[in-house]
């Protein structure tokens, strides 16, 4: 799982344009076949050199798509991929295409867990997040409203009030 204020080129992967479904560790049950091919695909383009093609698409994918048009908030996220770099990013590639499913173990946890979503997350869309927090008992899910998969790029102040709010329990 990955915590609320990571990015998704470390933890959960940058989405192939025009690919569906969760890109993190933990896949929920309701989700499709993991875009595999679609992982595989930006992997070659890598090789070939073409990183900074991908993490400018991604930058913008990541986002609602009513974000998307936001020049400040894209050239944050495309820095923030820029730094994880192409080797960064396909061993992030690897990790993803060898995960394994870890829903089955979930209602084993037994600590505290908050599930932070975007109300306009595309890429692991609330209902996912949901289904993963729902097998754990300690589990609270929170949808940031107005907000997209990047949320702590683009609801900074709302995403920190939460994980306080949370922390202060």
């Amino acid at each position: 799982m990955r915590s609320a204020a990571s990015s998704p080129w470390r933890s959960c992967g940058a989405p192939p344009p025009g690919s569906p479904g969760s890109r993190c560790s933990t896949p929920a049950p309701a989700r499709a076949r993991p875009p595999s091919a679609g992982w595989a695909r930006l992997a070659e383009r890598v090789g070939r050199g073409e990183f900074a093609a991908v993490a400018a698409e991604s930058a913008r994918t990541t986002l609602p798509a009513v974000r998307r048009a936001d020049p400040d908030l894209v050239s944050r996220n495309e820095r923030m991929a820029g730094t994880v770099g192409p080797d960064g990013l396909l061993r992030q590639l690897r990790a993803q295409a060898s995960r394994i499913d870890l829903h089955p173990s979930l209602a084993a946890i037994d600590v505290p867990v908050l599930v932070l979503s975007g109300e306009l997350d595309e890429v692991s869309p609330p209902a996912l997040q949901r289904a993963l927090a729902e097998p754990i008992r300690t589990a609270r899910h929170e949808v940031v409203p107005d907000c997209g998969h990047m949320s702590p790029l683009e609801r900074p102040a709302e995403v920190a009030a939460r994980l306080r709010r949370w922390l202060a329990r």
